[in-house]
This record gives C-alpha cells, structure tokens and sequence, in this order.
C-alpha cells in the first residue's frame, strides 16, 4: 500500500500492509480460466518465485516470502517457503520447509550442475550422468544477515524443493556480497557463480568473485573500487 505520511517524508511511500490476505491467481491458458486462492489472511511480499511443481490435483511454489519489507533501508526479511494450492477444491496454505527458517534469503537463480543448454557438450564429455536429475540440479539464494546494526550480503543458500542442498557463508573471509549474483559455465561445463564483493573488515577493498558450484572452491580478483551492496545492481 501507499503510505502518504512517508511520501511528504520525501521517502518511497511503497509499505506492506500486513492487515489484508495474500492470494495466488493462476490463469489456465488452454481452457481460460482463471482462479483465485488464498493462502493466508495476513500480508506477504513475494518478488520471484524459485520452484513450481504441477500435478492433477496440487500445485507446488517453492519461493521466498517477506514479512517485512521496507525499501528506504535495507531492512527485508525474507523466509523460504512452500505454498500449497489444491486444484479440487480451491484451497490454499502457507508450509514451512524445516532447517531454513533461520536463513534470510532472496533472490533466486535456478542452475544446473551441468550445462543443459548445450546437449552436445554433455555427450562430448563421455558421461552417463542423467541430467534430469535432481541431484543435478538447484537454486541459489543469496542470504542477507543483520549484525549489531549492520546489513550485508555473507553468502549464499542451495535449494531444491524441500531439500537443503548447500550453504556458502564467507564471514570468516569479511566478504560482503553485492547485488544480484549469476552462474555461468566454462568450457567444460562447469558452473560458476559470479557476484561483486567487498572486504567488511577493511571497508576499502572490492572483488570480483567466482565460486565453482561444484567444488564449491572461491576464487577473488581485486578490484580498484569497492562496490556497494544494492538491489539487482551495484553502486560504486
């Protein structure tokens, strides 16, 4: 909702209003029709959803859902969550997903341990490894921690579905993540998550960091500037 007291503040007037129900629309463009749940009668933000499972009777989002967002400081806490909408009789619920709780999590960037955009290459590598896998196959997120008053980005969270994959935390290096992260893939079809950073520790220096996905192995490159954390971009 809009806030006129912090508009005339000359601040961004964009609050979440807690006191009115969360609901799903879905749209079935075959038969055209289109459908309302509601899976909670309180507020939620949600920006991307991350996973969605479909079946006859059940659809499945995998997603992050924000119970505080506040856009002028980077104040936003958001949990990874499980929304249940069933086909039959048009419920839906809000489920938590166990051992995730404690992470505040966004942004998330679907990957894949091997590079499924070039079928050719997997054949070249002379493996059997099925690709279809979810073994294979994961979304990161980039987790935000609040520490005596102060908001950084300490790394990254795996997911897939109901399954906690991996976790990446960097405090013990001071690294402060930026922006919003991507995977690319090397010649071999190695995936690497690509992000700026900065060293918390002397707040001066910047990075250029990749993360092998596979070995989970850092490698940093200084940079001449130090970026700032941001929201998909980076401020220098």
């Amino acid at each position: 909702m809009m806030d006129l007291g912090i508009f005339w503040k000359g601040q961004i007037p964009i609050v979440l209003n807690h006191e009115r129900p969360t609901y799903i629309h879905t749209y079935n463009f075959t038969d055209n029709v289109h459908r309302i749940f509601k899976i909670s009668e309180r507020g939620y933000y949600i920006f991307h959803y991350s996973q969605i499972e479909i079946d006859n009777d059940q659809i499945r989002i995998y997603t992050t859902l924000y119970d505080k967002l506040d856009f002028n400081h980077i104040d936003i806490h958001g949990k990874y969550k499980r929304i249940e909408l069933n086909m039959v009789d048009g419920s839906g619920k809000i489920c938590n997903v166990e051992d995730i709780s404690i992470y505040n999590l966004d942004f998330p960037i679907p990957f894949c341990n091997y590079n499924i955009k070039n079928i050719s290459l997997i054949h070249k590598m002379d493996t059997d490894i099925d690709i279809s896998n979810e073994t294979h196959k994961g979304v990161i997120f980039r987790n935000i921690c609040i520490f005596e008053n102060t908001t950084y980005i300490n790394g990254f969270v795996i997911m897939n579905g109901n399954s906690l994959k991996q976790t990446m935390f960097y405090d013990d290096l001071g690294l402060g993540f930026c922006g919003e992260p991507q995977v690319a893939y090397d010649a071999e079809g190695v995936p690497y998550l690509l992000s700026f950073a900065y060293d918390r520790f002397t707040d001066t220096q910047g990075y250029f960091v990749m993360i092998n996905l596979n070995t989970m192995e850092l490698i940093k490159k200084e940079l001449s500037v130090k970026p700032q954390i941001g929201f998909h971009s980076i401020f220098l």
